[in-house]
C-alpha cells in the first residue's frame, strides 16, 4: 500500500486504485497483476451479463451520454448538490455569489485540460462522473497520453458529431466536480480530502460505487445504480459527521430545499382546477420541479393544457418535495387522497420502478424506469 496521492513509483511496478468506504487508496503491484485487476470485471463477466450491457450501453449514451437535453437539466442538480453537501459548498452568504464564478473557473480547467484538469484525473474523482461509465474509452485514452485520432476515426463523420456530444457533456459534469477542486484547494484541505468529497459530493454522485449486486442489477434497470448512489451519499453525508457536515447539510436542506419548493407549491396553487399540477404526469412532477406558467395551449389530442418549466430535482429533492407536497396537498385540501400516497411516492423516489397505488398499471411504471 503506497501512502498519501502517490501514484507513480520507480522500477515496472504499477500503481493501482480501490475506494475503501469512500477513500481512494493506492497499492503498488506488479505490472502482471495490475493486468488482471484493471480487466477483472471483463474476465469474470457471464455471458448473459455481457449480452445485456451490449444493449445497455448504447440506449445510456443515447439517453444521456449524447443527450444534451440530459445534461442542461441536471447541471442545476448537480450544482445544487455540490452547494448543499460538499463540506466547499455554498456555506455562507458570500459563497452564493462565488459559487458561479468558480463554476466557470471549472469549466475553463477542463476545456484547457491543463495542469489542475491533470491532477484531477490522478486523484481518482474523475472516475466518479457517468460519463465515465459511459464512455470509459476516452479517460484511457487521456490517462495513456493519446491525443490524437487514427484516419479512419478522422473519416468517421458520425463519430465525430456523437464524440462531440459526449465531449460537450463531459465537460458541463466535470465542470462542477471541478469546482470543488478548485474549493478545496482554496481551503487548504488535504489532497486526499479533497478528492474525496469531489468525487461523492462535489455535483453529480460517484457512478464507480457500485458493489457486486449493483453492477448486475443496473444491467436490468439501466439508471439505478445512478438514483441509489446519489440517495445513498447523501445519508452518509449526514451519517459521517453529524456534528459538523451533516448539521450543515441539514440546515442547507432547509433553507435551499424545504422553503423553495413550499414557495413552488404555493405559486403553482393559483391553478388547482385550472389546467394546473393535477394535469402534469407524474413522472415529471417525481424528477422535476414544475413552474406552471399563464399560457396554455392546444394539445393535438384535442385537450388544453397549461405551459410549465421544468428544472431537475436533487435526489433529496426529490423525497422531501414527494412528502411536502404531498402534506401541503393535503392540508389545504386540494387532494384529499395525498396522504395515502406519500408512502407510495417515497418509494418511488427511491425505487428503479415507480411505485403507483392508482392502479397505473405495469406498462406506465416500466415507462418510468430509469427515471
Amino acid at each position: 500500500q503506497l501512502p498519501g496521492d502517490t501514484l507513480k513509483v520507480p522500477g515496472d511496478r504499477v500503481v493501482v486504485s480501490a475506494f475503501e468506504n469512500g477513500h481512494r487508496v493506492n497499492y503498488a503491484v506488479s505490472p502482471e497483476i495490475g493486468r488482471a485487476l484493471t480487466f477483472l470485471d471483463a474476465q469474470q463477466m457471464g455471458i448473459v451479463e455481457k449480452i445485456l450491457s451490449y444493449g445497455k450501453t448504447p440506449l445510456q449514451v443515447g439517453a444521456t451520454g449524447a443527450n444534451m437535453a440530459f445534461a442542461i437539466p441536471n447541471l442545476f442538480r448537480d450544482v445544487k448538490r455540490a452547494a448543499v453537501y460538499s463540506k466547499y459548498g455554498a456555506n455562507r452568504p458570500a459563497d452564493l455569489v462565488q459559487f458561479p464564478g468558480d463554476w466557470f473557473r471549472g469549466l475553463y480547467h477542463v476545456v484547457k485540460q491543463d495542469a489542475l484538469y491533470e491532477k484531477f484525473l490522478e486523484s481518482g474523482a474523475a472516475f466518479s462522473t457517468i460519463q465515465k461509465t459511459l464512455t470509459p474509452e476516452r479517460f484511457l485514452r487521456m490517462a495513456t497520453g493519446v491525443r490524437g485520432l487514427s484516419m479512419m476515426e478522422r473519416a468517421n463523420l458520425f463519430k465525430h458529431l456523437l464524440d462531440g456530444a459526449k465531449k460537450m457533456n463531459s465537460a458541463i459534469e466535470e465542470a462542477t466536480k471541478m469546482q470543488s477542486m478548485i474549493r478545496g484547494g482554496r481551503a487548504g484541505a488535504a489532497p486526499a480530502e479533497v478528492a474525496y468529497e469531489t468525487a461523492n459530493y462535489g455535483g453529480s454522485p460517484n457512478f464507480s460505487r457500485a458493489g457486486t449486486w449493483g453492477q448486475h442489477v443496473n444491467l436490468i434497470w439501466m439508471f439505478y445504480n445512478a438514483r441509489l448512489q446519489g440517495t445513498a451519499a447523501n445519508i452518509r453525508r449526514i451519517r459521517e459527521t453529524p456534528e459538523t457536515a451533516g448539521k450543515a447539510a441539514l440546515a442547507k436542506i432547509a433553507l435551499y430545499s424545504l422553503l423553495p419548493m413550499t414557495a413552488l407549491w404555493a405559486y403553482n396553487s393559483q391553478w388547482d382546477d385550472d389546467h394546473g399540477m393535477e394535469e402534469v404526469s407524474s413522472s415529471d412532477r417525481q424528477k422535476y420541479h414544475i413552474l406552471l406558467l399563464p399560457e396554455t395551449y392546444q394539445h393535438s389530442d384535442g385537450t388544453t393544457r397549461r405551459k410549465y418549466l421544468k428544472i431537475a430535482k436533487e435526489e433529496t429533492d426529490q423525497i422531501l418535495g414527494a412528502v411536502l407536497e404531498d402534506g401541503l396537498n393535503y392540508l389545504s385540501g386540494s387532494d384529499p387522497r395525498a396522504a395515502s400516497k406519500i408512502l407510495g411516492d417515497v418509494l418511488g423516489n427511491l425505487s428503479p420502478v415507480n411505485v403507483d397505488f392508482k392502479g397505473e398499471g405495469v406498462s406506465g411504471a416500466l415507462a418510468s424506469v430509469g427515471a
